[in-house]
C-alpha cells in the first residue's frame, strides 16, 4: 500500500500494450485518477483473449486494443486526458511522458532521467531477450536515479 500512496497523481503516463498486463495497469491507472493516460498498441482483440485480458469480450473480437482501452476510460469518466495510438511503440511518444511502463517494467522516469534518456535506447533492449533488457534498463534507472 505504501508504494501506492506514492504515486504522483499528477505525473503523465505511457503504458504501452493494452493485452494481458497492460489493460490492468490501465485500470489501474484511470481509478487512481492520474493525470494523463497514453497508451499504444497495433493489435486487435481475437478469441485467444478472452480469458486473459480484461478489455477482451465476446462482442469486441476484432477490434482495436487501444479502442477497448479508450472506451473503458469513457465507461468510469476518467476526467484525465487519455490519447490511445494505434501503433506500435516510438521514441517519439516519450515526449511529454512522465513515466513510460512496457509490461513488467518502468522504461524511464522522464522528469529524473531526461538527460540520459538517449542512453537508454529502447530498441536496442527490446532486441535483447526480456530478462536482460529489463535488468539493463533497471540498472540504467538506478545509476541515474
Amino acid at each position: 500500500m505504501e508504494s501506492i500512496n506514492r504515486i504522483n497523481l499528477n505525473k503523465s503516463f505511457l503504458v504501452v500494450g493494452c493485452g494481458g498486463l497492460g489493460c490492468f495497469i490501465i485500470e489501474f491507472l484511470l481509478r487512481l485518477g492520474v493525470k494523463k493516460i497514453v497508451v499504444c498498441d497495433p493489435d486487435v482483440f481475437d478469441e485467444s483473449n478472452l480469458n486473459r485480458q480484461l478489455y477482451s469480450t465476446p462482442v469486441n473480437i476484432g477490434t482495436k486494443k487501444v479502442t477497448a482501452a479508450m472506451e473503458r476510460a469513457k465507461e468510469l469518466r476518467f476526467k484525465g486526458e487519455f490519447t490511445a495510438l494505434d501503433g506500435a511503440f516510438e521514441r517519439a511518444m516519450l515526449e511529454g511522458i512522465d513515466i513510460a511502463i512496457d509490461n513488467l517494467w518502468v522504461i524511464a522516469e522522464t522528469v529524473r532521467l531526461a538527460d540520459n534518456l538517449a542512453t537508454l535506447d529502447y530498441a536496442s533492449l527490446a532486441a535483447k531477450d526480456k530478462v536482460s533488457g529489463r535488468l539493463a534498463a533497471a540498472r540504467a534507472a538506478i545509476d541515474v536515479g
